[in-house]
């Protein structure tokens, strides 16, 4: 038998039974405060695999922001990449599908591909 799940303030259940969230918060408070933050040392090698290339952005192109602790945005090229279960997904195509997204419109927590 499952384990009894405590409801959260700001989740919704669908009709599979899975749990959908409204807001940053609702989504944290679900899995005991802990999102899928990065450490520092991960934060600092970590960049964006696009503008890492790049040769007019000085000396270190690439490097990587926290948004709303789920997400890597990288301010030289524009690309965000989601972070899923704790693992940033740095792939060129998933960080482009975002670029356009205001950092205060990225859908918390990342949908699944």
């Amino acid at each position: 038998m499952p384990a009894e799940r405590k409801r959260i303030s700001g989740a919704r259940i669908d009709a599979g039974g899975c749990e959908s969230y409204t807001d940053a918060q609702a989504f944290k408070a679900s899995i005991g405060g802990k999102m899928g933050v990065v450490s520092d040392e991960l934060m600092e090698i970590l960049r964006c695999p696009v503008a890492v290339h790049y040769k007019d952005k000085g000396d270190d192109p690439g490097r990587l922001r926290l948004v709303q602790d789920c997400w890597l945005v990288c301010d030289d090229s524009g690309y965000k990449y989601p972070i899923r279960e704790g693992i940033p997904v740095m792939l060129v195509d998933e960080g482009e599908k975002w670029k356009d997204t205001a950092d205060e419109n990225l859908p918390v927590p990342p949908p699944e591909e």
